[in-house]
């Protein structure tokens, strides 16, 4: 996360292919914060009694965030060494079909383009549910989605599901019916007095000189690319990490077309509501699933936490009228 992250320097010239090189490799370390950033990524499943359906994978990037790519992308204007758009990736979309488990095609995806805001929404189709899952990590922004380069003729490679994926069984017939497994996630940790929502913006978070810890100069950093979060210098970790992370959402939704609850809420995390808490922001300052770290351990940490929505039920069943 913010941590993790360093920016060219601004202001440089780079007047050969080789220092272009050297902007374009520091680029793209840049673009994988960005897309591990302030992200909106929505998963949902729509399923029919039959057992088909789709997957519409939605991914939205905050417009600083593509600002930032996009101010300090001049810095290494010419290099045939970047992305041709970070934002949008058609053949990893394609293959990311097989993420999802046998028997995923991949139908159509189109750009997202709205108000400085990019992205993408994808398309998928299955026929049987009961082949479909969703491994831990898809919950996470996934840099190599955009960074990842495939030829037109390679295998789409499908993956295997995980301890602590979410399943799905199928009953058909007279009373059709969804059955959705779900990891077994530990239980919530206690939390302190201090990890309630404050309204005074971290007020008693003491400056950090220099940005954040184990990082010099983060604020300044973040300032580079035209300075899109609006950073002094003198911010705390505390406002830092809540400016870069507002907007930030994760969510996982099942669409059950004619069912007597046509919509579950499986995953819904508001990391930017997550970080108003000061153990929430200590959970996230190293990265949590997006650094790495397990999520069903991730989940028995925010437990409890502001902006935090988990079903954390072993089974979930849909019912179809």
């Amino acid at each position: 996360m913010v941590t993790n992250i360093q920016y060219p320097t601004r202001n440089i010239q780079y007047p050969s292919e080789i220092a272009r090189r050297r902007a374009a490799a520091a680029l793209c370390a840049a673009l994988a914060f960005c897309l591990c950033g302030c992200v909106k990524q929505k998963i949902v499943l729509r399923v029919k009694p039959d057992g088909t359906g789709n997957i519409i994978v939605s991914r939205v990037f905050a417009r600083e965030l593509v600002a930032m790519y996009e101010a300090q992308a001049k810095e290494a204007e010419g290099s045939t060494h970047l992305p041709k758009d970070p934002f949008y990736n058609e053949q990893a979309l394609r293959h990311l079909s097989g993420q999802f488990g046998p028997g995923v095609r991949f139908v159509k995806a189109k750009r997202y383009d709205r108000a400085g805001a990019r992205g993408f929404v994808a398309l998928y189709a299955f026929t049987n549910i009961a082949t479909v899952f969703v491994n831990p990590d898809m919950l996470a922004p996934q840099p190599e989605l955009s960074l990842d380069v495939f030829d037109d003729d390679d295998e789409i490679e499908i993956a295997e599901r995980e301890e602590g994926a979410i399943g799905f069984e199928l009953a058909r017939g007279a009373e059709p019916r969804v059955t959705v497994r779900l990891p077994e996630y530990p239980g919530p940790v206690a939390h302190d007095a201090e990890d309630a929502p404050s309204d005074e913006r971290f007020s008693d978070a003491a400056p950090v000189p220099g940005g954040l810890p184990g990082q010099a100069g983060a604020a300044e950093e973040l300032m580079a690319g035209g300075n899109p979060y609006g950073f002094t210098g003198d911010e705390s970790e505390a406002e830092i990490m809540q400016r870069v992370l507002r907007g930030m959402r994760v969510e996982l939704v099942i669409e059950a077309v004619g069912a007597n609850v046509p919509r579950v809420s499986l995953v819904d995390l508001d990391i930017g509501r997550l970080v108003q808490s000061a153990r929430g922001r200590r959970i996230m300052e190293d990265g949590g699933p997006f650094g790495g770290e397990d999520f069903t351990d991730f989940v028995g940490q925010i437990q409890g936490l502001p902006g935090v929505r988990i079903e954390t039920n072993r089974q979930v069943v849909v019912r179809f009228r």
